[in-house]
């Protein structure tokens, strides 16, 4: 029962996130869940502009970097090279309405100097707000 209730909660942060674009002149597509996993959650698009997230609805106020899936980082790092668009992990703090974006590149930054988990200080500073980058 507790992993359907995770479950809900991720995907109400999805729909969340989605509105969120949509409502600021945005094209967005949610991707549909599926057992083999997807890429991404969704993909923005608004002018030139095109961004694919991943959204992360971190209850406990940490985000362990062992949530980012092998097929992540492989459609990411494909996504950085073919499109010179960003890529985003979207977090959801605990008892906050502000979404932190985290840019992918920063993501393989700290894992390449052993970072295994950022906690809720440290998503504040190496993210940025919607209307600091969108």
């Amino acid at each position: 029962m507790r992993a359907n209730s995770n479950k809900n909660e991720g995907t109400e942060f999805e729909v969340k996130l989605k509105d969120l674009f949509y409502e600021n002149g945005y094209w967005v597509h949610l991707f549909q869940q599926n057992q083999a996993g997807q890429p991404c959650d969704l993909i923005a698009v608004k002018g030139v502009d095109a961004f694919i997230i991943d959204a992360k609805d971190c209850k406990s106020g940490r985000f362990p970097l062992t949530r980012v899936e092998e097929n992540q980082f492989l459609s990411m790092s494909r996504w950085l090279e073919r499109t010179q668009h960003e890529a985003f992990f979207a977090l959801q703090l605990p008892d906050e309405e502000e979404v932190y974006f985290i840019p992918f590149k920063t993501i393989c930054n700290c894992l390449d100097n052993n970072v295994r988990s950022l906690n809720s200080e440290a998503i504040k500073e190496c993210s940025f707000t919607f209307r600091e980058i969108f």
